[in-house]
């Protein structure tokens, strides 16, 4: 069977050859029960020039359990060190909502994280509420962990939040984690044209990939790592030998995000301008 150049160059052990790889969900730090073998920033960007991502849209870990601040502090340190590499999601923690907006106005960053697993709130609980608010006006895409049958991530909870805020583009963090949980996602999306599908998990099953891309269509579907928790490698394989034209897996892996960021007013100058290059 022939092989593309996407294909061929995973296939050779070489970074990616397109124009634009761009990683929509992805960590920084460490986690308590994780194991996480290295959280250096540099021995980060090593690993996306290895395997060809230009960018990669980041969250904080420390931020998804109880230290918002300091989770935020270090992506900002990241964006200040690398502003041609990484994106800052500003994670926000619903329990205490007056601190999630000053996050918010302090590190003016332009796409929001929910993690209502680790959080242990419902996503579509008020909150989250002065967030999506935030995220509506300055037209910041929010990523949200979605899964299956975990009571405060359940994917029906996001269609409620896509009717509400129609403003807001979501990414459904997983697609629902399961295979349940990706055909939930896939209708959602179908009837909501803010919500975008993103296949990351260490879980998955065979044709995941092709399932979301005949939902909404290719314009949705994003690439996902989880880099810092998982290999980036084998979410990238998954895009790369999907039965899918090869223009639908470029489009999937960097040019839908790509738009989405474009999309945000608080895009930082730096990387509005890579971003912008040959967009006409």
């Amino acid at each position: 069977m022939p092989v593309d150049s996407l294909q061929s160059a995973v296939l050779a052990g070489q970074p990616l050859p397109s124009e634009w790889i761009i990683d929509g969900h992805a960590h920084l730090g460490i986690w308590y029960n994780f194991y996480i073998p290295s959280s250096s920033l540099d021995d980060y960007v090593r690993l996306m020039d290895r395997v060809g991502i230009q960018v990669s849209c980041v969250t904080g870990i420390p931020a998804i359990g109880p230290q918002t601040h300091q989770g935020n502090a270090l992506i900002a340190e990241a964006v200040a060190r690398y502003p041609h590499r990484f994106v800052a999601y500003c994670t926000v923690n619903p329990h205490r909502p007056q601190e999630g907006i000053d996050e918010l106005e302090n590190w003016r960053m332009p796409l929001v994280k929910f993690h209502p697993a680790t959080h242990q709130y419902p996503m579509d609980g008020p909150g989250y509420e002065p967030a999506l608010r935030f995220a509506e006006r300055h037209r910041a895409t929010v990523l949200i962990h979605l899964w299956q049958g975990e009571s405060d991530c359940e994917p029906e909870r996001l269609g409620r939040l896509a009717e509400k805020y129609p403003g807001v583009n979501f990414i459904a963090g997983h697609s629902g984690g399961t295979e349940k949980g990706f055909h939930q996602c896939v209708d959602l999306a179908r009837q909501f044209s803010n919500i975008y599908l993103d296949p990351t998990g260490s879980r998955v099953y065979a044709g995941s990939v092709e399932t979301l891309v005949a939902g909404p269509g290719p314009d949705r579907v994003l690439l996902g790592t989880d880099m810092g928790f998982l290999d980036p490698r084998p979410q990238i394989g998954r895009i790369v030998f999907a039965h899918l034209p090869e223009a639908v897996r470029r489009q999937i892996l960097g040019q839908n995000m790509r738009r989405l960021l474009l999309q945000a007013k608080l895009l930082p100058g730096p990387m509005r301008d890579l971003l912008e290059k040959d967009s006409n």
